[in-house]
């Protein structure tokens, strides 16, 4: 009829469900809220009582809750849970809802009631298992409030004095935090199972799927009958899918050390620590931060409070990067070098100088921060990197899981990479794909890598009778892909390309290849393609190439890119650089560290003589006593 009101499908209320969601983020909630209830309305009269309806409330809850309307935020936060609880236990839904609540208690006062909402939210949170993903806007979104929950989760159990539980929760969070990043892009991480396992994994999660699908448009208050039918076939679906994922799991041993991951506690870090191994810990929240320390000796933990903030840290990081990246004047560097460890390090002062070996996790801005390069809070004026060898790993778990690869091996292998052939990229539109295009347009600067010849031979010098050298059109991504796991040590000297919003996407740049074919390599090896392509049973990979150990800032795993990838292929430690480095200093510094290493040290002690023969100019130019000729360079993952 002329002048009626147009049919609102689901299309359209989702359009204003996400417009709703950007008037919210710009703070202007009365436009919000107008929207907002204009999908509430819309998802009763489709279907009334459905998980539409659900996430309506929850996000009217959120707007209410921002203007301090409390009452009205904790009814919507409550109706919404009380819908998602009967169609989709254990829901994402019924997370937000979760998490609202507790925030509501918290601006309340009742923060026992609180810290009982966010435990059941964490709860169902982590019963989810990984996710596929969507559009990019839709998991950062899914990736923010994710890293808010547990960032809030821990807070307050260190606010309630509850400090060995807040480091446990820290450590399910930095697990949870790799699972996020898995869901920017579909992945099939699993290798090692028999195609009927797989398919009936597949089968399994289909099923289930299925049956929440049908959950969701379910009017459970008029179709009773349908709705406990259906109710019964999802708790079948799940028994089901938990029954042939514990079955995936025990034939791919790697994949559950992903899926479902066994978050250490403060004990059973401490035992894979051993004695002399400090782990310093950070966990930076909006007012102030904080540094859990275990070790050095048995038995040894303390929560150090750090009165700065994220968003402070952040800046100070910057600075001090920014100060060394231009290998500005020594002294500034040792100022800022000062100040940071004031805050940072100070308040583990004694324990760090009681130290054999340290190990950070770091979080937030805190992963682009050479450590190496902070003073020694006991001796201003020195290097962190003059008390003992560092190392960065992502969590005690997952350096617990590191340790466990380790193995008695025969002598060890090379298969090193360098000065690749970058000619057929020479074009600013290569007729290459999209992929390699859109890495050249975002900086990507393809140019020759001549000193990485002779780095990479001098470091074959070292193993002269197992070492398989790649040097030009020979350093292929193909070649890379098929190293297999008798190598020991795998050695890139290339360009890398990093990519800070799509971290999966951030790759290593082999030779280019002269006639590019459609769906074959690009001569990028991309984090996604070593995450579910390259097998590896590696001590060592050595990424020699710019900012090859930063990508995407996430809270718990924090910077996940290729160091992170190739770990999950069967790397137990990986070196690789924060910034850009010299050609001279890098060859340098790397002939040294893998003399070390050949003559028997561990890899972090390796690499700190090679970095402390830098600082003192032994045999080298004494420029290289700056730490941006030094520091760049870090080992994550397994010290050995």
């Amino acid at each position: 009829m002329l002048g009626s009101e147009p049919q609102q499908g689901p299309d359209v209320v989702n359009a204003m469900q996400s417009l709703g969601a950007c008037r919210a983020r710009l703070g202007d909630h009365e436009t919000a809220e107008r929207l907002y209830m204009q999908v509430l309305e819309r998802a009763q009269e489709m279907v009334p009582g459905s998980l539409h309806e659900a996430q309506a409330l929850n996000d009217l809850g959120e707007v209410r809750s921002a203007t301090g309307r409390l009452e009205e935020a904790r009814d919507g936060f409550e109706r919404s849970l009380g819908i998602s609880k009967r169609l989709s236990p254990g829901g994402q839904e019924i997370v937000v809802s979760l998490h609202g609540l507790a925030d509501l208690d918290r601006l309340e006062g009742d923060s026992v009631a609180a810290l009982g909402h966010l435990e059941e939210a964490v709860g169902a949170l982590e019963e989810q298992g990984r996710h596929a993903g969507g559009d990019y806007e839709a998991w950062a979104k899914f990736q923010q409030r994710n890293s808010t929950l547990y960032r809030d989760y821990v807070g307050l159990l260190i606010e309630t004095g509850r400090l060995p539980e807040a480091f446990h929760a820290l450590e399910r969070s930095r697990a949870r935090a790799f699972l996020d990043l898995l869901a920017a892009r579909p992945l099939t991480l699993s290798r090692d199972l028999r195609p009927e396992l797989e398919r009936a994994y597949s089968e399994a999660i289909e099923a289930y799927d299925r049956v929440l699908s049908e959950l969701a448009v379910l009017d459970s208050r008029s179709e009773e009958g349908r709705f406990e039918e259906l109710r019964q076939r999802l708790a079948a679906a799940r028994r089901r899918r938990d029954e042939v994922r514990a079955q995936v799991w025990a034939a791919d041993p790697r994949l559950a050390e992903i899926e479902h991951p066994e978050p250490l506690d403060v004990e059973s870090a401490a035992a894979v620590l051993g004695p002399g191994t400090l782990l310093l810990a950070f966990f930076l929240d909006q007012e102030a931060s904080y540094l859990f320390a275990l070790g050095p000796e048995p038995g040894k933990f303390a929560v150090h409070r750090i009165d700065r903030g994220e968003l402070e840290l952040a800046e100070d990081v910057t600075r001090f990067r920014s100060l060394v990246g231009k290998a500005g004047s020594l002294d500034a560097v040792k100022l800022l070098a000062s100040n940071l460890s004031l805050h940072l390090l100070q308040p583990a002062a004694a324990a760090i100088s009681r130290s054999t070996r340290i190990l950070v996790s770091p979080d937030g801005p805190l992963h682009s921060l050479p450590f190496a390069a902070l003073s020694d809070p006991a001796r201003p004026g020195s290097f962190l990197i003059e008390v003992a060898p560092l190392t960065v790993v992502a969590s005690a778990t997952v350096y617990s899981q590191l340790v466990r690869r380790r193995t008695q091996r025969p002598p060890q292998s090379l298969a090193a990479f360098g000065d690749p052939a970058y000619s057929a990229a020479e074009d600013p539109l290569p007729a290459g794909d999209i992929v390699l295009r859109t890495a050249l347009g975002q900086g990507l600067e393809l140019t020759p890598l001549p000193a990485s010849r002779h780095e990479v031979e001098a470091i074959a010098a070292f193993f002269p009778e197992s070492s398989e050298v790649y040097l030009g059109e020979e350093a292929t991504e193909e070649r890379a892909k098929s190293v297999g796991e008798a190598t020991s040590i795998l050695h890139f000297a290339v360009h890398a390309s990093v990519d800070r919003r799509f971290p999966l996407e951030s790759a290593l740049v082999l030779s280019i290849p002269q006639e590019p074919t459609e769906g074959g390599d690009n001569g990028l090896l991309q984090a996604w393609e070593i995450l579910e392509e390259v097998e590896l049973k590696a001590d060592l990979v050595t990424l020699s190439a710019c900012e090859t150990a930063r990508g995407a800032e996430l809270a718990g795993e924090g910077l996940v890119g290729l160091a992170r990838a190739f770990q999950f292929a069967g790397a137990r430690s990986v070196l690789a650089s924060l910034w850009e480095v010299g050609d001279a200093s890098t060859a340098e510094l790397m002939r040294r560290f893998y003399s070390y290493l050949n003559a028997g040290a561990p890899t972090d002690k390796a690499l700190r003589r090679a970095q402390l023969d830098l600082l003192s100019a032994v045999d080298t130019p004494p420029r290289f006593r700056h730490p941006f000729f030094w520091a760049a360079f870090e080992l994550i993952g397994d010290w050995r």
